[in-house]
């Protein structure tokens, strides 16, 4: 690369996983003197983390490229670089599909894109890495410098056992392999006391399927992470109902540092989807991990992602989930058309629900799940919450913390004018927009901070999870 001050464009579809993978690709050009760019136009290198899990993102993975190789015309040595499932999954053809796309590299690459600028600029042709390689090349975090104030993404583990039929993760990601507790332990401490971070999220395909490839399994690593001085919260996504233990239902118990928040995707309540999507549980058993979760621990929040119309859904079994998330009443869920793909077993299927059919269905999940959203935030009317602080403006002559309760909630408050990121405060819950709560700052004298208005504006749940 040879140049400093270069500038890089970095845009992430998809889950978490992505969001962390593009950190560490943030990180490790950052370190060979880029900086990062908000403006595509003013950008040397482009890179698209991409996802595969559903159609819908390699769709705007295609439009980007396309409006990108028309501005390429104009400024013909910008270099564009794939990255992520897509990449994983579609290898060396994207080259001839994307011609002008520079690098191609796969998850287990996010670290090597550097070496791989290199390699580019010393043959000039396209470079494609996207094979699975060992833990160390993914689970590198020396290089990294941390953009976030608050939380930070730690990837603990990759790849996925299970072989739902749906799902192109297995195909994409590979086989699980859990990363070294002391390489976790180092990044965790160094965010903690070098950062100032107050709380982590783990991150994974399936994190309580961690250490199953090794001696120290997930409740234990739990235990652990639990010990670090002035880590105040610890959140992980996702988690896959087979593995969820009574071990784990314990740490929700007994350890005050994990926020009582989980998310747990069934994707059907119909035993006979269930059984077709090869999930490895069944409606009933599902059912007893949740009251084994309220029993632990009953506050614990609960969301969940559910498929519509994956084939051979009938009517019957459509109402065998929405039975299941009415019982359930979860404080907020993902919901998806179901729709192919590519090398995944359930495309010797026959996708046999109509699409109008998948969307009313869709549409009336999604009424029932912002009802119950709604519900849920009713019952915080009047409370008192600790918020760990986000995002800190002004708006007109008052100061707006945006951040989210232990539960994951998101809130937005009025705050007093010495307020900063990362701090943890209490905050009486006012009003609500469906599952975005509002309120005002409580000091510790019991006065409450009333000055300013609260507009609905607050930002979206964070990305969608894993499976």
């Amino acid at each position: 690369m040879g140049q400093l001050d270069q500038k890089v464009f970095l845009k992430t579809f998809g889950c978490q996983m992505n969001v962390s993978d593009s950190e560490t690709i943030l990180s490790s050009l950052v370190s060979e003197g880029f900086s990062e760019t908000q403006e595509v136009r003013t950008a040397d290198l482009i890179v698209i983390n991409t996802c595969s899990i559903r159609e819908k993102a390699e769709h705007k993975l295609r439009s980007m490229v396309g409006r990108l190789m028309k501005m390429k015309t104009l400024k013909p040595n910008v270099k564009i670089a794939i990255a992520g499932c897509m990449a994983s999954r579609a290898g060396k053809s994207l080259i001839k599909e994307l011609p002008g796309v520079a690098i191609i590299f796969g998850p287990d690459q996010v670290s090597l894109l550097p070496h791989l600028l290199k390699e580019h600029e010393r043959t000039q042709k396209p470079v494609v890495k996207s094979n699975f390689e060992d833990e160390a090349v993914l689970f590198n975090p020396d290089h990294r410098t941390y953009q976030a104030k608050t939380s930070g993404f730690v990837s603990i583990m990759k790849g996925c056992e299970h072989k739902c039929t749906y799902c192109i993760v297995p195909l994409t990601r590979g086989v699980e392999k859990s990363r070294p507790l002391q390489s976790i332990l180092n990044e965790v401490q160094f965010l903690v006391h070098e950062q100032g971070l107050r709380e982590i999220m783990l991150v994974g395909q399936n994190v309580n399927g961690y250490g199953r490839d090794t001696a120290f399994d997930f409740p234990k690593l739990l235990w652990r992470l639990a010990q670090v001085p002035n880590l105040k919260r610890i959140r992980f996504m996702t988690s896959h109902p087979k593995d969820c233990s009574q071990d784990l239902a314990d740490c929700f118990r007994d350890i005050p540092e994990i926020s009582p928040y989980l998310h747990l995707p069934v994707q059907s309540g119909s035993n006979d989807v269930l059984r077709r999507m090869k999930r490895g549980h069944q409606h009933e058993q599902y059912r007893d991990r949740i009251d084994m979760l309220r029993e632990a621990q009953p506050r614990i929040a609960l969301s969940t992602d559910i498929i519509v119309g994956f084939p051979g859904e009938t009517d019957r079994d459509f109402q065998d989930t929405l039975d299941l998330i009415t019982s359930v009443e979860y404080d907020f869920a993902f919901s998806f058309i179901y729709s192919e793909r590519p090398n995944t077993p359930a495309t010797k299927l026959k996708d046999d629900v109509p699409l109008s059919e998948k969307k009313a269905r869709l549409f009336e999940l999604q009424k029932i799940i912002r009802e119950l959203s709604y519900k849920k935030s009713m019952t915080l009317l009047g409370t008192t919450q600790e918020i760990l602080i986000t995002n800190l403006k002004r708006e007109e002559d008052a100061l707006v913390a945006v951040g989210h309760t232990d539960t994951y909630k998101l809130v937005k408050a009025v705050v007093p004018l010495d307020t900063q990121v990362q701090d943890l405060i209490q905050v009486k819950i006012t009003n609500h927009h469906e599952s975005r709560l509002f309120g005002e700052s409580i000091s510790p004298l019991g006065y409450t901070h009333t000055k300013g208005h609260l507009s609905y504006d607050t930002p979206q749940h964070p990305t969608a999870p894993l499976q």
